[in-house]
């Protein structure tokens, strides 16, 4: 990514208790726990087409 421009810098790392919102994938939350969760897309059909765009 680097040689393409794109370094983004230094990861931000944050503690569990810190006031942040966190943006992960259902996967990698599995087994987590949170007060609130929200899903964004779920009325969407999927469409491979979407897996080229930028999700943000």
């Amino acid at each position: 990514m680097i040689e393409r421009g794109k370094d983004f810098g230094e990861e931000n790392v944050v503690g569990p208790n810190d006031n942040v919102v966190r943006m992960m994938t259902i996967h990698s939350s599995k087994g987590l726990e949170f007060p609130f969760v929200i899903y964004s897309g779920l009325s969407k059909d999927f469409n491979k087409r979407d897996l080229k765009q930028p999700v943000i």
